[in-house]
């Protein structure tokens, strides 16, 4: 469901226009790790655990009858389902420099997210001696900060794909110094929450950005794109997380900010030496039943 209606977006708009609504799209799947807690939260207390599952079934014939009433297909061009134009279509997007780059980029924003979600209990509860629900309330804040980060992007789409990601990288490291810094002598919940607002909406703004960059590089190819993107960024999540596990422990809010740091600089590392498109004209083409796919849409 999530990757045809990405492809929507791409089949029905282009320019700033499809640029937003992908922006849009990105900030609203930030928010659903803020709002799913508390709902499902409330429904277990006051209806049982099983209303879940029913508010769920009913929310899944809802689009049903949504799509069913509103949907249709949207594809302005229709390709004939050859397995050699399919294949071709995923060569053809993981040659492409930038777009490979910026999935690896995408893993690394999230693998921070990762990380914290899986030191925090420990941080808070075995180190700070904090109840569980400190836990949760500081993961509302880390879901929180990530859903403005997409927010403040949206609002900076029409500024310079390229000086917008690098500043927010620049920010997230000079933030992560300073507050490892001072958790190195003065460590408490208030230091372990500055990271969460500083880095984790850092890394909002790089990953809205950046998504929305991916999902509209071969606009001719929305629903592969976005399923290839989509994805490949959490098998690289995966495999940065266990790596990041498999290496060190973190202990400390130090740590953690070290595997921050480490985090940010391989992305920025990424960026800076890769080449993203900043003009529209035609990429290398790849024809799929003699249409072309690639048009950049990036400003």
């Amino acid at each position: 469901m999530i990757v045809s209606k990405r492809a929507v977006f791409v089949d029905l708009y282009s320019g700033e226009e499809l640029k937003r609504y992908t922006s849009m799209f990105s900030v609203i799947w930030a928010a659903a790790p803020v709002i799913a807690p508390f709902v499902g939260g409330f429904l277990q207390v006051h209806f049982g655990w099983r209303s879940n599952f029913y508010f769920l079934g009913g929310l899944g014939l809802l689009f049903l009858a949504m799509e069913l009433w509103m949907g249709g297909e949207t594809l302005r061009e229709k390709h004939s389902f050859k397995f050699s134009s399919i294949t071709g279509a995923y060569k053809t997007m993981i040659k492409a420099r930038d777009f490979s780059m910026g999935i690896i980029i995408l893993g690394c924003c999230y693998t921070m997210i990762m990380i914290y979600g899986m030191t925090s209990p420990f941080l808070i509860e075995n180190v700070m001696h904090y109840s569980p629900s400190v836990t949760g309330n500081a993961a509302l804040v880390s879901g929180l900060s990530v859903m403005a980060g997409g927010l403040i992007s949206r609002r900076l789409i029409s500024k310079p794909f390229y000086k917008k990601v690098l500043a927010a990288a620049i920010a997230m490291s000079l933030s992560a110094l300073i507050i490892m810094a001072f958790a190195a002598k003065h460590a408490s919940l208030y230091t372990l929450l500055a990271y969460v607002v500083t880095i984790h909406l850092g890394g909002g703004i790089v990953f809205n950005s950046m998504f929305s960059y991916v999902l509209t590089r071969f606009t001719n190819m929305g629903g592969k794109a976005g399923g290839l993107a989509g994805g490949s960024y959490i098998i690289i999540t995966s495999a940065i997380s266990q790596a990041a596990v498999s290496l060190f422990s973190i202990k400390s809010q130090v740590e953690l900010g070290i595997s921050y740091l480490l985090l940010i600089f391989a992305f920025a590392a990424i960026f800076i030496s890769t080449r993203w498109l900043s003009e529209r004209k035609t990429v290398t083409e790849y024809k799929e039943d003699n249409l072309p796919v690639a048009q950049p849409l990036m400003d």
